[in-house]
């Protein structure tokens, strides 16, 4: 059913959630020692954010202040750590990300000067040479230039925000193997066979003979981070496969790691659970509900710095894959907005609206919600649709229909138990037989029967041993 949500003009904004890819990157990996694509060389880290990178974000930071903090005035334009917060994944290039956003929002010059009071009583408790120099230079301010810090938060958010990583959710390596026997794997390789690859092969001097979809990610990254750096690349590629690049970055990330709906919700299950109770939380706060966590009723700004595989798995559960992949500081926005003037306690008087890289994207689509600003409870209602609804932790670990370690060992559990139940019963019709014997035989008979009666209960006891030894290896192994 089409919904119709206020114009966004009549709402008060809220609260903002901003989640940003980080900025220009020097390659994950690199190329093996017979392949040569730039003579250059990247001056850090693996992985690392570059000088570009920090602009990038710097840049970033500057144009969401202009939005927030001086159009929309939802927050100061002093950092004010009860309604501004900032989490980060646990990478330099996310943090460092992260740090130059900042910058950006709260610039040189932004931290508040001390009275002449304070100036005399804030020093560090000991003397160093110089220290007269520099206190003297810093007059009254409390850091060089009035340089704002901002904490940067990494406290599980990589749990949330990388569940497709196979360090996180292992399956994940098991679902992206299954796509690579679809048609549709097929058809990104042929997609790419004809023309990349060969000049791939040609130029560079890669030796793999089969290259493919997959294999191809090293030298693409390679490649493009080079050729964003303007890094010196002896043989470029030629103007029609250049084009490709962008479109093999795409679908690498967007079919193949999200080609099957269980990989996407196995990576957005967790973040849109937290996306869902923030949100909520928020409007109770606003409401004024009792008990709301004393966090939410002052927060207005959170800041999430991740990666270009969390941003797609995003795009991809809200069922809007982008025909263009998440280039370097890309982002995506939710704001959340109440009608204003409005008295009632009601949820769907706020609606939420999705930005990706500034542009408005319906949620689920047009058969959603008409407009980009959807009613709280329509987008609550779509994101739990969207949740996996099996054992989220099972299945990374071992797949939706495999059996755990705990499972298996329940099952040598109820075997031993079977046994000794029938042991039981067989200890119970000996004693019957051996009694009648005892009645028509006499003595002999009698001690025939303790002969007997004794060995089964030897074997009872052995068995209980063994079930008792067998619990507690299974409490000392368990998962």
């Amino acid at each position: 059913m089409l919904t119709n949500a206020a114009d966004e003009t009549e709402d008060e904004l809220v609260f903002t959630m901003l989640i940003t890819r980080h900025g220009a990157r020097s390659p994950t990996d690199q190329v093996p020692s017979d392949a040569s694509i730039t003579s250059d060389s990247f001056k850090i880290y693996l992985g690392d954010l570059t000088h570009s990178g920090e602009r990038q974000h710097y840049l970033e930071g500057t144009k969401f202040k202009k939005i927030y903090a001086e159009d929309e005035e939802i927050i100061d334009k002093n950092f004010n750590p009860n309604e501004f917060y900032v989490e980060s994944t646990d990478f330099n290039r996310t943090l460092m990300s992260a740090y130059s956003q900042m910058l950006g929002y709260f610039p040189i010059g932004s931290l508040p000067e001390l009275s002449k009071a304070h100036t005399t009583k804030a020093n560090p408790p000991f003397k160093f040479n110089g220290d007269n120099k520099v206190t003297k230079r810093l007059r009254n301010k409390a850091t060089e230039s009035s340089f704002q810090p901002v904490p940067i938060h990494v406290s599980g958010l990589d749990d949330i925000m990388r569940a497709m990583d196979k360090d996180v959710c292992p399956y994940q390596s098991v679902l992206r193997k299954q796509y690579t026997e679809t048609d549709e794997w097929e058809e990104l390789n042929k997609k790419y066979q004809q023309l990349l690859f060969p000049e791939l092969h040609e130029k560079y001097g890669i030796k793999e003979e089969n290259l493919d979809f997959s294999a191809s990610y090293t030298y693409i990254d390679n490649y493009y981070s080079a050729w964003f750096e303007q890094m010196d690349i002896e043989k470029e590629l030629s103007p029609e496969a250049k084009t490709l690049v962008d479109e093999i970055l795409r679908d690498g990330l967007y079919e193949g790691f999200y080609g099957l709906d269980l990989a996407v919700r196995l990576a957005t299950t967790r973040f849109f659970d937290f996306l869902r109770q923030t949100l909520a939380y928020k409007i109770n706060a606003v409401l004024e509900v009792k008990n709301t966590p004393e966090f939410y009723k002052e927060i207005k700004y959170m800041y999430l710095s991740s990666h270009d595989t969390s941003l797609t798995a995003i795009m991809s559960g809200l069922q809007q894959k982008q025909d263009e992949p998440p280039f370097f500081a890309s982002n995506i926005i939710f704001e959340l907005r109440r009608k204003k003037n409005s008295n009632a306690n009601d949820k769907s008087d706020f609606t939420v609206t999705v930005k990706w890289n500034g542009k408005d994207v319906n949620l689920g689509g047009k058969d959603i919600c008409e407009n980009s600003a959807c009613p709280f409870p329509i987008v609550n209602q779509f994101l739990e649709s969207r949740l996996y609804d099996g054992n989220l932790d099972h299945t990374c670990k071992y797949g939706p229909s495999s059996t755990s370690k705990s499972s298996a060992w329940l099952f040598v559990l109820l075997a031993i138990a079977i046994f000794i139940a029938l042991s039981n019963i067989g200890y119970f019709v000996m004693r019957s037989i051996n009694n009648k014997k005892r009645n028509q035989g006499g003595k002999a008979g009698y001690n025939g029967f303790e002969d007997e009666e004794n060995s089964l209960k030897n074997d009872i006891n052995k068995s209980k041993s063994t079930i008792s030894a067998t619990s507690r290896y299974m409490d000392e192994n368990s998962d």
